[in-house]
């Protein structure tokens, strides 16, 4: 079974909202004076997980899905709950939300959920060939 165009759209729109992201983290870490350490705990390590993830995901690893899901909603709602004095940054917040918002739906869509469900027959089909029966 092909990729459906969803998952395809869903994955692009996961990594230009990363990168977008990214940018947002190197802007801030330059404007704060923090030390290389904190480079690494602020972007690089965040960014290396959710590429990683993003990656998994385009391999066919369904439950990637409910992780990025998870992560996004923590995130904005943190986002959002943070810049409840600061207006200009709930917009940025919700301008950077909607691509992965977005991607998600795309991710969830009902012919990818058919994709995934489809990659996990097969997966779990060949794990059961290659078992060894004890009876």
């Amino acid at each position: 079974m092909e990729r459906p165009k969803s998952v395809t759209y869903g994955i692009r729109l996961l990594y230009i909202s990363a990168s977008l992201i990214i940018i947002v983290l190197l802007f801030l870490y330059a404007h704060s004076g923090s030390s290389i350490t904190d480079l690494f705990f602020m972007v690089i390590l965040p960014a290396s997980i959710i590429f990683y993830f993003i990656h998994l995901l385009s391999k066919g690893k369904f439950w990637v899905r409910s992780v990025l899901l998870a992560l996004t909603i923590i995130g904005v709602g943190k986002q959002l709950l943070g810049n409840i004095a600061f207006p200009p940054g709930i917009v940025i917040t919700l301008f950077l939300a909607i691509m992965p918002i977005r991607a998600l739906f795309y991710l969830y869509s009902k012919e990818a959920s058919a994709w995934y469900a489809h990659l996990l027959m097969e997966e779990t089909a060949k794990k059961l060939a290659g078992r060894k029966r004890d009876y």
